[in-house]
């Protein structure tokens, strides 16, 4: 079986649609790439629209996370200003 129709029959078995080893079929290999062709399209709109999500929860987490830094400085500043010390094991025992 020489590679070309070894890779054909791969192909097949993937998409689903028959291969076809003759010469005179190269209009059926054409019709069969463009069908492959338009669900690598459909695919390919669906992994932008997942990107497009991943970046809008990327975003919010960017958000988040600046609220914690700004809280986090909050508390240290809350900390430091109580008279109490400085040492962050003491101050959490109590």
């Amino acid at each position: 079986m020489n590679m070309s129709l070894h890779i054909r029959n791969i192909e097949s078995q993937l998409t689903g649609i028959p291969a076809f080893t003759s010469g005179a079929n190269e209009g059926c290999v054409f019709r069969r790439n463009i069908v492959v062709f338009r669900r690598n399209i459909v695919v390919f709109r669906r992994n932008i629209v997942v990107f497009r999500r991943n970046i809008v929860i990327f975003l919010r987490n960017i958000v988040v996370f600046r609220r914690n830094i700004e809280v986090f400085r909050r508390n240290i500043v809350a900390f430091g200003a109580d008279g109490i010390g400085h040492d962050l094991k003491t101050r959490m025992v109590r």
